[in-house]
């Protein structure tokens, strides 16, 4: 595991900002990182992504031949072409771009939120989990350690 660019420990700003070909890009890395520890030596380099991340490692899957194998946990796989962002939160992503370049302010857009106000991605199962009424989730009646899908 590691944190890619701009995420927890590692260098990078703005922070936390979003750059797909980039995470893909810091797999390729991390497998470099990976291909030169003399403890894995003669091993192969398997991947694994969740959510987003499962998106970006099919990406470096397919640019990196050197991954082996890969998994992707409730993967979301983006198609740009069939991409349908809201042109208002697009506008406010480009105006956000030209203050940071022109003056150095960063504007953070959260992704989600529970009342899917002013976010960038809009969405009813936001946020996941057990306590959000319309993610579909419930806990059984005689257990409240596991979880069940309706």
């Amino acid at each position: 595991m590691f944190d890619s660019r701009t995420f927890g420990e590692s260098e990078g700003t703005p922070r936390q900002l979003e750059d797909p070909l980039g995470k893909a890009s810091d797999i390729g890395a991390a497998v470099s990182a990976l291909r030169v520890d003399e403890r894995l030596a003669g091993t192969s380099v398997v991947a694994l992504g969740v959510c987003a991340g499962a998106g970006y490692m099919a990406r470096a899957v397919a640019d990196d031949p050197r991954i082996r194998a890969f998994a992707g946990v409730a993967g979301v796989y983006p198609d740009a072409a069939a991409a349908t962002a809201d042109p208002a939160v697009r506008e406010r992503g480009r105006r956000a771009r030209e203050r940071r370049l022109a003056t150095g302010v960063v504007e953070t857009i959260p992704a989600v939120a529970a009342d899917n106000a002013d976010v960038a991605m809009p969405l009813r199962e936001a946020p996941w989990g057990p306590t959000n009424p319309n993610c579909g989730w419930t806990l059984p009646a005689k257990s409240t350690s596991t979880t069940t899908r309706r």
